[in-house]
């Protein structure tokens, strides 16, 4: 009877995160399709400032998650910071709607990635509840949901486009996350369970030799893993229209919406490492199409490849680090990572916008394929557990 209402609750859970997180994505995925030409297009904001946002958004974004992951190992909670991110992005999109220059899109973007303080103790309190054999499939599932909001999302907007001004989608696309910040409010029930003090104190230099090699090559291969937006502005210069740039972003979004179960359940069978090798890998080939120069209609199978990687990527590494992480510290170690990557993210996306605006995309491009080939040789080294 016991096993029956543990599984009932894993489902609800499970459900209720997987709800939300389809509502969030539906919402989001409105407004990230138009939003390299919503800056450059009807804001004027010069490349290089959108490289800086994007990096910006995804910095504060690590911060915010090492925060949420600190404090809530102390609290012992973790859904207030789950319903509160969902507000937060829900009203950041508001402020978008209303907003007509492009400075003021660096406060917003800092609420709206600020958000993302949902995120780590949402993974963890999943790893909480979820078999110790299917860890990887169970962040899988939620990551699918995610994919799922996103691709309808797109699809949303590839037909609001038609009626509505980018302005007004950013509106329509905060609702969403609204009721998802409702959900978690009203559904999920947690119990205060304050983690219980450790003699241990949390230091990098204490991780395992697997973990450290891992946060090493991943913050490498993370300085050429930049934002989407450089893929959609180099189909933009290359001849693909104004509406067509959401069905580019369809095509990255289903790309991970198919890839990203099979692949996490791949990684509980095959190993974490060995997948997180094949994330590296996928981003590679697609960067080196991209410094060959596709056009047209050869730029679809290297979206594709870009989505491959995406859905790749985020199911192993969460799974590695709560395998490896002490037990007292998983969400504090999670959130480390997560601002690790950040910091790279912001310096990628950075050193992209400038590498761009002074030498070209082939210069950029060349860049990710030489730091994901790098990524992928040291990665061998990270020796992990027998599946």
């Amino acid at each position: 009877m016991a096993e029956i209402n543990l599984k009932n609750q894993r489902k609800k859970i499970i459900f209720t995160f997987g709800s939300a997180s389809f509502l969030n994505d539906l919402g989001a995925e409105i407004g990230h399709s138009v939003w390299p030409i919503f800056v450059r297009e009807i804001l004027k904001a010069p490349m290089s400032v959108l490289g800086i946002i994007d990096g910006l958004g995804e910095v504060v974004v690590s911060f915010s998650q090492t925060f949420a992951g600190w404090f809530s190992d102390k609290l012992g909670k973790r859904k207030p910071f789950i319903w509160l991110g969902y507000l937060m992005s829900g009203l950041a999109r508001f402020g978008y709607s209303i907003t007509y220059f492009w400075t003021l899109l660096f406060p917003l973007k800092v609420l709206d990635r600020a958000g993302k303080i949902r995120d780590t103790p949402r993974d963890i309190l999943i790893l909480g509840v979820a078999n110790h054999k299917y860890k990887t499939q169970t962040i899988g599932i939620l990551d699918a949901m995610d994919h799922l909001g996103a691709v309808s999302g797109i699809i949303l907007a590839i037909i609001l486009i038609r009626f509505f001004t980018p302005h007004q989608m950013f509106f329509l696309a905060a609702l969403p996350s609204f009721v998802a910040a409702y959900l978690i409010l009203v559904l999920i029930k947690e119990k205060v369970s304050p983690v219980q003090p450790s003699p241990l104190k949390f230091s990098p230099a204490k991780f395992a030799p697997a973990l450290k090699i891992f946060f090493f090559t991943n913050l490498l291969f993370a300085l050429g893993f930049f934002s989407y937006s450089f893929l959609l502005i180099y189909a933009r210069e290359t001849g693909w229209s104004f509406a067509s740039i959401p069905v580019l972003y369809l095509i990255i979004t289903m790309a991970m919406m198919v890839m990203v179960y099979p692949v996490s359940r791949l990684a509980d069978r095959v190993g974490k490492k060995k997948t997180i090798i094949l994330a590296y890998l996928f981003w590679a080939l697609s960067a080196l199409g991209f410094v060959f120069g596709f056009k047209n209609s050869l730029i679809i199978p290297l979206l594709v490849l870009f989505g491959f990687a995406k859905a790749t990527i985020r199911p192993s590494q969460v799974a590695f680090i709560s395998e490896y992480s002490h037990s007292s510290f998983k969400g504090q170690t999670l959130g480390f990572f997560q601002m690790a990557s950040g910091l790279a993210f912001l310096a990628a996306s950075s050193l992209a916008g400038l590498f761009w605006q002074f030498f070209g995309p082939k210069i950029t491009f060349l860049f990710a394929f030489l730091t994901s080939l790098l990524a992928i040789f040291l990665m061998l080294f990270a020796k992990e557990k027998k599946v």
